[in-house]
């Protein structure tokens, strides 16, 4: 008990003195984080606080590890996968800090995690089985590395998401260790024990300047490392325990974060946005709506991670598979209750916003569709009668509203062709999208003009795509050479002979009974046509 608790007052001695030694590095590296519209500090800010977090913790496991030959025999024969943990762990604050200092892509710190995991899982750190109350164990197989990856890069990845007001991250990890230690002691282990109790001690520490108002921010060097050594450990450990509670323990405690990262990324996946875009849709940005200060709603998030981390202690005393699985359903229902209560997770505006997206998708798949049949056509037209048929066919398709296609002479005298989709189908008082797209055709001077309609029914992007297909046609069939042999006295000569084709159209679509308009109530009319 000695070594836990030096490990403990060790780590935290150590945070209280390298903390402000950063802090003043870091004001004079220039490594603050400058205030923004989707910050909630309004001054400059150190933003590498996981360095004091890192060093400390470390320093005291190293301690201990060295002037206790207990601890070492404790994980004899499983030195290589210590050794692997901690160098990995040590990688990823060295990832992090760097995002911190240049904003690595996100592709680039995907790649770091997987290759973290990656050195993990081949020395031994995995997710082969899982042993149940009871005895009963049920392998893996090919999904071992899959479920290893998902566990670790999806703790990390919710401390990260959760880091966003003073202590947030830096106070739920703390509690989360000391549940975990907890655990770690009533099962005799030792590693898990003393690793959770540095990082705690460091945590406590490093909060005495990062609770509200924080003199320094823990930055994705620390919530990154805390996230994958809590990750790594827990599964570390939990290999030579019941594998069930040994993970279900940490999900438990770190449920906060979990959900609301789960529901952050359904989010902005719906939302069709970057996964790692900043959004006002996380819990704690809720409780700051409904009014609450910023400390409070810090310390309400620590109470109820408390409350879950406590609860799920109870699993200890199961011995059966039954109880154990009330137990963890029961709090994760909790959790999700008060993620829809205060309006984070809205099924029913997620079922239909994963509706909308699907029909959008069906129709941008078939403007692809129709675009690269006239994409095809259009590169063989060897006349302008051709290329007006082929982009006639294609409004025709898309539903277009109205295509004009203009030719603009030197004596500004316009001839103008226009094919019309809208006035067969004309309802009063519609709405239409309207864009104008000019290209130089002849060297002479001339200029072509398009001018398309199209409904913003159902969506303004579904309107967005359909002129965006039909611009990528022009610019891409300006670049084929055709209009080389194509003198403008044969595109006024076309433009002619179709525009007196439509108008005869006009005259057949504005032939109207008086009987056929019907005043309605909303004031609008019907038109019937002959």
């Amino acid at each position: 008990m000695v070594t836990y608790l030096g490990a403990f007052l060790l780590s935290v001695v150590l945070a209280l003195l390298m903390t402000p030694i950063v802090i003043k590095a870091a004001f004079k590296l220039n490594f603050v984080d400058m205030p923004s519209a989707r910050k909630v500090h309004s001054r400059p800010m150190p933003r590498v606080g996981g360095i004091a977090v890192f060093l400390s913790s470390m320093v005291a496991m190293a301690c201990v590890f060295l002037f206790d030959a207990k601890i070492l025999a404790a994980i004899e024969g499983a030195r290589t996968s210590v050794v692997v943990i901690f160098l990995s762990c040590g990688f990823i604050f060295l990832l992090g800090l760097i995002d911190d200092l240049r904003d690595l892509k996100a592709s680039i710190k995907l790649m770091g995690l997987l290759s973290a995991v990656a050195a993990l899982y081949f020395s031994g750190v995995r997710l082969d089985y899982i042993t149940l109350p009871g005895s009963f164990r049920v392998d893996l197989g090919l999904f071992s590395f899959p479920l290893t990856a998902l566990w670790i890069i999806g703790i990390t990845t919710s401390l990260n998401f959760i880091d966003g007001l003073d202590g947030l991250a830096s106070g739920i990890s703390a509690i989360t260790c000391l549940v975990i230690a907890i655990f770690a002691l009533s099962n005799g282990q030792t590693l898990m024990a003393v690793v959770m109790l540095s990082l705690m001690g460091s945590l406590f520490g490093f909060l005495f300047f990062n609770f509200n108002p924080a003199k320094i921010f823990l930055g994705d060097c620390g919530s990154m490392f805390l996230g994958f050594m809590i990750a790594s450990i827990s599964l570390f450990c939990a290999m030579k325990s019941e594998t069930v509670v040994g993970l279900a323990l940490p999900v438990l405690v770190l449920g906060l974060p979990i959900v609301d990262t789960f529901f952050t990324l359904i989010r902005r996946y719906l939302s069709r946005r970057r996964i790692l875009s900043s959004d006002y849709g996380h819990l704690h940005h809720k409780l700051l709506d409904l009014g609450l200060s910023h400390r409070n709603v810090v310390i309400l998030l620590y109470l109820m991670t408390a409350a879950a981390g406590g609860l799920g202690l109870f699993m200890l005393a199961s011995r059966d598979i039954v109880t154990t699985s009330v137990i963890f359903t029961c709090i994760m229902l909790m959790l999700v209750m008060v993620f829809r209560v205060l309006g984070v997770a809205r099924i029913h505006s997620i079922c239909h916003k994963y509706s909308d997206n699907a029909r959008k998708s069906h129709v941008i798949k078939n403007c692809q569709d129709i675009f690269e049949r006239a994409q095809l056509k259009i590169f063989r037209v060897a006349t302008f009668e051709q290329f007006c048929g082929v982009l006639e066919k294609m409004a025709n398709e898309m539903d277009f509203l109205r295509l004009t296609i203009t030719l603009s002479d030197f004596d500004c005298i316009r001839s103008g062709c226009v094919w019309d989709n809208y006035l067969e189908r004309m309802r009063f008082g519609e709405s239409a999208v309207r864009t104008n797209i000019c290209i130089k055709a002849f060297n002479a001077g001339p200029q072509l003009h398009f001018d398309l309609m199209v409904s913003p029914e159902p969506s303004l992007e579904l309107a967005g795509q359909k002129i965006m297909f039909f611009s990528r046609l022009i610019e891409e069939f300006g670049d084929s050479g055709f209009w080389d042999g194509i003198k403008p006295e044969h595109v006024r000569s076309a433009l002619k002979d179709t525009s007196a084709r439509v108008g005869a159209d006009y005259g057949r679509v504005f032939a109207v009974k008086a009987a056929d308009v019907k005043e309605k109530n909303n004031n609008r009319v019907s038109v019937s046509t002959l």
